[in-house]
């Protein structure tokens, strides 16, 4: 018989505030829809990992008039480089798809961080031993709510934490008023806070994601 236990909130674990206890909260209601919550990779320069399908249709074109030519012989030496924009779907959920449509196991992919389930996000995916052409041909279907782009040959594998960070962009649905989150800014502004992190951070996946 199934567990009814309720799930771990955050309380539980010992989180019991964000902010300051002197500031009123604001209130609202996250994620309610995917793209309320948006998160774009950073690279280690800084500039943002971003898909514009429009951009990559002519990528695309322009690749298949190239070819492969830049691309190793030996399939155990191929490295692969392509932006992955996933909804309802998180990073290692959507790695699985990948799998399989392109017949690579999923210790095959790298990454540099695990991106969030019920958001809309946006990251640099690396996968050895896969043509390039094999990646930029892939069909994804609306239900696997993935898209790829971006295709290109790499020299080196991604690593966990190996990013600059990410860039959010949050929709924040039925908050109280401006002149609470004045309040509550002006409390981040002037005392910062504690970065500490919650059980969303590490996720229902084995992966470490705490570097």
């Amino acid at each position: 018989m199934a567990s009814t236990s309720p799930a771990v909130q955050e309380r539980d674990v010992g989180i019991h505030e964000y902010v300051r206890r002197d500031v009123a909260g604001i209130g609202g209601r996250l994620k309610v829809e995917p793209s309320d919550f948006r998160v774009n990779e950073l690279r280690v320069d800084g500039s943002e990992v971003r898909l514009d399908i429009d951009d990559e249709r002519a990528a695309c074109a322009e690749a298949d008039g190239d070819g492969d030519s830049g691309e190793s012989s030996d399939e155990n030496e191929r490295l692969v480089l392509f932006t992955l924009r996933k909804e309802r779907q998180d990073t290692l959920g959507a790695i699985g798809v990948l799998s399989q449509l392109l017949g690579a196991p999923p210790r095959a992919f790298s990454i540099a961080g695990l991106k969030d389930h019920r958001a809309v996000t946006t990251q640099e995916i690396c996968v050895c031993g896969v043509r390039a052409s094999r990646v930029r041909a892939l069909e994804l279907s609306p239900g696997a709510h993935i898209a790829i782009g971006h295709v290109r040959p790499t020299d080196a594998r991604l690593k966990l934490g190996g990013c600059g960070g990410n860039r959010f962009r949050i929709v924040l649905r039925g908050a109280i008023g401006a002149d609470a989150a004045d309040a509550a800014l002006g409390a981040l502004r002037d005392h910062g806070f504690v970065n500490y992190y919650g059980l969303q951070r590490f996720g229902g996946g084995a992966a470490r994601n705490d570097t």
